[in-house]
C-alpha cells in the first residue's frame, strides 16, 4: 500500500515536470528568431569618418514587427546619417525610431515579418572615429559589445583603408572577441575579421594601426607617440588570449578525462566492493525451508527494494500459522473481507521485536484491541487524519525489521566503497578549485571551468551515490540467498515435478507465508490447487 502510494506520487511529480517542460517549450516556441549571418563593409575616410554598410540575415519563427540595432558611439562624434532598408526578399526603405542612452543609440526598425527569412541593410556614417597620433593612425571600433543579447551564427567584417598603396608590413591588425576569430589582410589591402559564432554577451571589436598619411584631414588628433604603447597592450591581450585557449583545451580535456576516470572508478568499486561472492553450493531447487527467519527479514534479503507492504500481510499470516491469531472470512456480497482475531493466553514475549510491534500497532492503534479487519487497515491508510500516523508507524516497523535483519550477518558493514568514492571526488573538486584560482590569477575567462564542474558534479556524485548504495552480501548471505532463490524456483515448478510427493497442508501453510514475501503467492496457490486436484483424481 505504501509503495503503491509512493509510485503514484513519483508518477504525479514526473507528470508535472513533463507538463511544465512542455508548457515552457510551447512558450518559447511560439515566437523566436535567429540572426544567422552578419556582413559589414567599413570604409575609413581621409577625415577619420567611417562609412558602414551592414547586412543582417534573420530567420523569423512567428510574427514580428521589425528588428532592433544598438550601436555604441563612444570614440566618435556621433552619426552623420543612418538609413535602414529591407534587402531581401524585397528592396525597400524602412521607417525607424531612435533613442539615446549612455553613449548607445538604439534603432527600432519597422518591417512586419512572419515565418520567413529576411535580410536587412543598415547604412550609416560615424564622424571622427579614426585617431591621429604622432607616430601612427588608429582605427579602433566595437561592432558588438557585452550588452548584445542575440547570438549570431557568423560574422564577417571587411575594412577598407583610405588608400590601398600600403604594404602589409605597415599595417598592424587585431581582432578582439571569441577565441576562434580570425583577422587577416587581403591582397587588395582590405582587412578582414571573421568570427564563426558569437554568443550573447560577447564583444567583437577591430583595431588597425596604419600610416598617418592616410587620414590627413582628421580632426581627432592626439599629440602623443602611441605606437609602442598600443603594441605592448596588444601583446598583453594576445598572451591572455593564448592562456584562454590553453585553459579551454585543458578544461575540456580534463572534463573528458574526469568522465572516463569516474566511469573507471565505478567499475573499480564494483569489482572491489560490490561483486557478489560465489555460493559455496550451486543448486537448481531447494525443497525445504532454508532457514527459520521471518518473512519480512526474507524480503529484505531477497529484494532490492527491501521491506514492502506485502510483508505486513506475510507477517500477519505467519502469526496465524504460529497460533497467535486466527482469521475469519466476513462475507460482504461479492467482495470479501477478513478479520484477524487475537488468540488469548499466548505469550507474545517469544516474538521478534518487529513482530511484536506489528502485533500491537495493528490491533491496538487500528483495531479494537481484540481484532482488526483488512478493510479497517485499508481505510486507516487512506483517511487523511490517520494516514500520516500509519506512515510513521510503518517506517518504525521497517526500521525494526532492519535491526532484526542485521543479526543474521547477511551483508557486510563496510562503507569502504563510499569512503573511496568520497575521497576521490573531493580531490577532483579540489583540483577544479585550484584551476579556478589559477585562472583568476592569470585573469582569463573562467567559463571554461563550467564543463569541468559539470563533469565532476554529475559523474562524481553519481559514483558517490553508487558507493553509498553498495550492499555486498557476505558468504553467509550469498549462501542463504542462493537457497531461497532455489526454494522460490521450487515453489513455481513443483507441480511439474514427477514422483514428487506433495507435503502436508501444515507444511504448505508455512511455505505460503514465505511465498507472499517472495512475490509468488498467487502463482503458487494456483499451482497447488492444480496439483491437489490431480492427486485426488489418481
Amino acid at each position: 500500500m505504501v509503495k503503491i502510494k509512493a509510485k503514484k506520487l513519483i508518477g504525479f511529480a514526473l507528470l508535472i515536470i513533463i507538463l511544465f517542460s512542455f508548457a515552457t517549450f510551447i512558450t518559447y516556441a511560439e515566437r523566436s528568431f535567429k540572426i544567422t549571418d552578419y556582413q559589414a563593409q567599413v570604409k575609413i575616410l581621409e577625415n577619420g569618418d567611417i562609412q558602414v554598410s551592414e547586412i543582417f540575415e534573420y530567420d523569423f519563427d512567428g510574427d514580428f514587427n521589425g528588428i532592433i540595432r544598438t550601436i555604441g558611439i563612444r570614440g566618435s562624434d556621433g552619426f552623420k546619417y543612418f538609413q535602414a532598408s529591407e534587402y531581401f526578399p524585397e528592396d525597400k526603405e524602412l521607417e525607424y525610431t531612435q533613442s539615446l542612452a549612455a553613449d548607445m543609440v538604439t534603432y527600432k526598425i519597422y518591417d512586419k515579418s512572419s515565418n520567413e527569412r529576411k535580410l536587412f541593410l543598415l547604412e550609416y556614417q560615424l564622424k571622427n572615429v579614426a585617431t591621429l597620433y604622432n607616430d601612427t593612425a588608429e582605427f579602433y571600433w566595437k561592432f558588438f559589445d557585452e550588452s548584445n543579447t542575440s547570438p549570431i551564427g557568423h560574422i564577417k567584417i571587411e575594412i577598407e583603408l583610405p588608400s590601398t598603396e600600403v604594404s602589409a608590413e605597415e599595417l598592424k591588425v587585431f581582432g578582439h572577441g571569441p577565441l576562434d576569430g580570425k583577422v587577416s589582410i587581403r591582397e587588395d589591402g582590405k582587412v578582414v575579421y571573421e568570427v564563426f559564432g558569437l554568443s550573447s554577451g560577447e564583444m567583437v571589436e577591430a583595431r588597425i594601426l596604419f600610416p598617418t598619411s592616410m587620414i590627413p584631414n582628421s580632426t581627432r588628433i592626439v599629440n602623443q607617440n602611441k605606437f609602442t604603447e598600443i603594441m605592448k597592450e596588444e601583446l598583453g591581450w594576445a598572451k591572455k588570449a593564448d592562456r584562454e585557449k590553453y585553459f579551454n583545451i585543458i578544461g575540456f580535456l580534463l572534463a573528458f578525462l574526469v568522465v572516463l576516470f569516474n566511469i573507471f572508478l565505478a567499475i573499480r568499486l564494483y569489482f572491489k566492493y560490490d561483486r557478489e561472492l560465489k555460493p559455496e553450493v550451486e543448486m537448481d531447487y531447494y525443497r525445504e525451508l532454508p532457514q527459520d527467519i521471518t518473512p519480512a527479514v526474507l524480503s529484505k534479503l531477497m529484494s532490492i527494494q527491501g521491506v514492502g507492504s506485502k510483508d505486513i500481510m506475510a507477517t500477519l499470516m505467519d502469526l496465524v500459522r504460529k497460533k497467535y491469531l486466527k482469521i475469519e472470512e466476513i462475507p460482504k456480497g461479492r467482495k470479501k473481507d477478513y478479520k484477524f482475531i487475537l488468540i488469548e493466553g499466548n505469550d507474545t514475549t517469544n516474538l521478534k521485536e518487529h513482530e511484536s510491534y506489528l502485533f500491537h500497532w495493528l490491533f491496538y492503534s487500528i483495531g479494537n484491541g481484540v481484532s482488526v479487519t483488512l478493510k479497517e487497515i485499508k481505510d486507516y491508510t487512506k483517511t487523511s487524519k490517520t494516514q500520516s500516523s500509519f506512515l510513521h508507524n510503518y517506517r518504525k516497523w521497517v526500521k525494526k525489521v532492519g535491526e532484526e535483519f542485521k543479526k543474521y550477518n547477511y551483508f557486510g558493514e563496510s562503507k569502504e566503497g563510499l569512503k573511496t568514492a568520497g575521497k576521490v571526488v573531493l580531490m577532483e573538486f579540489a583540483a577544479v578549485f585550484l584551476l579556478f584560482a589559477l585562472g583568476a590569477l592569470l585573469k582569463v575567462q573562467l567559463l571554461i571551468i563550467i564543463p569541468l564542474v559539470f563533469a565532476v558534479g554529475f559523474t562524481g556524485f553519481g559514483v558517490i551515490i553508487y558507493g553509498a548504495l553498495i550492499r555486498k552480501k557476505t558468504q553467509t548471505g550469498i549462501n542463504e540467498y542462493t537457497k531461497w532463490s532455489a526454494f522460490r524456483k521450487f515453489l513455481l515448478h513443483f507441480s511439474n515435478m514427477k514422483d514428487y510427493e506433495i507435503p502436508s497442508i501444515i507444511v504448505w501453510e508455512h511455505y505460503l507465508v514465505y511465498a507472499i514475501s517472495l512475490g509468488v503467492a498467487d502463482k503458487v496457490i494456483s499451482k497447488l490447487k492444480l496439483a491437489l486436484s490431480k492427486q485426488d483424481m489418481s
